[in-house]
């Protein structure tokens, strides 16, 4: 297990949250925003510093931020990974990485950020820009706009995650969105939640 802290930093905990011990070595921001893990590659977003790369689990960390424009180091909110390509979302829009972090190029093509929550489903790219919804194609170089229902239009949306083809967007104060066809069209999901706010969702297996 691995969490982030805000000011505090990285913390692993070997027995399911039992105990924690800080994982900080090389981290000059101890405000972590996002994690990401992808094999024996760890992210870490930060507030101010940009990305830092762990590959020793979490025990050493390096800065990733090569390619990174000053703008793009504040606000790491989220990553994604579409066979060998990584997706940053910052401050200053969004940005790939074809060399684990190396280094970085933006894809914007017009997209105005900042990027916010961002998801990979095939080959599209959705992106929470915080009023609206954007969808990147990777066979193609354009952004396009998803049109969303009145309800969703309104609210912030805060978070995205994916369960197969069915998109989940979070908002704030309006709890949660579900669209099956692609971003086209929402429908509330709310039974047993409320309306709240959704600062952040993700997936634990097929469920």
């Amino acid at each position: 297990d691995v969490c982030s802290s805000d000011l505090a930093g990285v913390f692993s905990s070997k027995d399911d949250g039992v105990t924690w011990t800080a994982k900080n070595t090389g981290l000059t921001n101890l405000q972590i925003i996002t994690l990401f893990s992808d094999g024996s590659s760890l992210f870490a977003g930060t507030n101010g510093s940009g990305i830092f790369l762990s590959m020793d689990s979490g025990a050493t960390w390096k800065t990733a931020n090569n390619g990174l424009p000053l703008l793009a180091l504040y606000n790491i909110a989220s990553f994604a990974k579409q066979g060998a390509v990584l997706f940053a979302s910052t401050n200053a829009g969004l940005f790939t990485s074809i060399d684990n972090g190396a280094s970085w190029t933006t894809i914007d093509n017009g997209f105005i950020g900042p990027a916010l929550s961002i998801v990979v489903a095939g080959t599209k790219l959705y992106v929470n820009e915080g009023d609206a919804l954007y969808i990147y194609s990777f066979n193609g170089n354009n952004w396009s706009f998803v049109n969303a229902p009145s309800e969703l239009s309104l609210q912030r949306t805060s978070s995205l995650a994916m369960i197969g083809t069915n998109i989940f967007a979070g908002t704030y104060g309006n709890g949660i969105f579900l669209s099956s066809d692609s971003g086209a069209n929402w429908s509330p999901v709310n039974n047993g939640l409320g309306n709240y706010h959704v600062y952040c969702l993700t997936v634990n297996g097929a469920t």
